[in-house]
């Protein structure tokens, strides 16, 4: 199965994009509180990091599951299963 026919690389995708968009608005929110002069962004700065390592987790998990979709068309070509 190729990875445009797979649904779990869609999901995988689906997530990893979702987790981009929670990042970047999380970023926007402490970048306006830092703007206004918040004196207290501690909380926003440990969203903003928590965005980040969920943002990072979907990421590598895409291209992990990628990585299961070179390493089958590799072992077709090679004449070993690699199931």
């Amino acid at each position: 199965m190729s990875e445009g026919d797979c649904p779990i690389c869609k999901q995988l995708l689906d997530h990893a994009a979702v987790s981009i968009r929670a990042h970047l608005r999380a970023l926007s929110r402490l970048d306006l509180a830092v703007q206004r002069g918040k004196e207290d962004v501690s909380v926003l700065e440990k969203f903003v990091r928590e965005c980040s390592i969920a943002r990072e987790d979907a990421v590598a998990k895409c291209a992990g599951h990628r990585d299961l979709h070179n390493v089958k068309v590799r072992a077709a070509g090679s004449g070993w299963a690699a199931e």
